[in-house]
């Protein structure tokens, strides 16, 4: 067999086209590598497009508690024949896209050392080596940055609604549909710029956030605490006087549920409240008892959220 034929008995058996024959010769290949230690971790967290690769393949749910064989078959494939499978995976001429689906959360290590935690319900494109003077990526929903400093190569993250650029720094950006768009600080300095009006620029430092305002469409800077908005690579939901409607995109996000209001909502009637490591239920019920919000579940997936006038 040649290495252009074993390359795609591999490519084939990563999308499941192979015979039952070919399916054991394959798996008897890969079972020397599970035994020599290779985990799911090795592939998930390897640079460039092995984050790629990991995050279209094991959105089987059962990824969680199989390791499986084709999983491992994509990431051999990979490493031995990048160039050819790149062409197959890529988004555009240099793109990689991650993708965290509703429910879950992924780790992204870039090229440049720097990582990025995406939360539920996002995407992140960037290059799968930054060979310009800057190091650029588009995020959809929200992400929390952990740079490597390159003073010169700046690192920009673009969203719908900003331009984030930094140099070396830790910081989150949220930019979520129907959900308010900010950046938070944890460390360093960050330069964000309104995609709609690139006048309308500001400076943010440690514990200080910017929300784009709907209504007066400006940037508001406010003095924070930046671990609350950080708070959901641990598990936790933070609703700093949110609407009733970015809470319910914002557990939509986090439980893959298909909440939907059906009442009038009321804009003066903000939610506040962190919530950790807490199920969907007890934050329905909370928010029932302090907010006098009713949630009816249709069926498992569907449930209706009416609100009423505050107190």
């Amino acid at each position: 067999m040649t290495e252009y034929e074993f390359n795609d008995l591999l490519n084939r058996y990563a999308k499941n086209k192979t015979s039952e024959r070919e399916s054991f010769v394959v798996e008897s290949y890969l079972d020397g590598f599970q035994k020599g230690g290779l985990s799911e971790n090795d592939i998930k967290f390897n640079l460039g497009v092995k984050n790629r690769i990991y995050s279209n393949i094991l959105k089987d749910k059962r990824k969680a508690s199989v390791f499986n064989f084709r999983n491992i078959a994509a990431a051999v494939l990979l490493c031995i024949t990048a160039s050819i499978l790149f062409n197959i995976i890529q988004v555009d001429s240099k793109l990689i896209e991650v993708v965290a689906e509703r429910g879950e959360q992924t780790k992204v290590l870039l090229a440049d050392s720097s990582v990025v935690y995406l939360n539920s319900g996002s995407t992140l494109k960037y290059p799968e080596t930054f060979a310009n003077n800057t190091r650029e990526v588009t995020l959809e929903g929200e992400a929390f940055f952990k740079i490597k400093s390159n003073p010169e190569k700046p690192f920009i993250v673009t969203s719908q609604a900003f331009e984030t650029k930094v140099l070396g720094t830790e910081f989150v950006v949220s930019n979520y549909k129907n959900v308010t768009p900010s950046v938070t600080v944890s460390s360093g300095k960050v330069k964000v710029t309104d995609n709609s009006n690139p006048k309308n620029t500001l400076t943010l430092i440690k514990n200080e956030r910017v929300k784009l305002s709907q209504q007066t469409n400006s940037l508001i800077k406010e003095t924070v605490q930046a671990r609350d908005y950080t708070t959901w690579m641990e598990g936790a939901l933070v609703f700093n006087q949110a609407n009733l409607e970015e809470v319910v995109n914002m557990l939509n996000q986090k439980y893959d549920k298909s909440i939907k209001i059906t009442s009038k909502t009321y804009s003066e009637c903000t939610i506040s409240g962190t919530y950790k490591n807490k199920s969907l239920e007890d934050i329905l019920e909370s928010l029932h008892f302090i907010y006098d919000i009713e949630f009816k579940y249709l069926d498992n997936q569907h449930i209706e959220a009416i609100a009423k006038p505050c107190k």
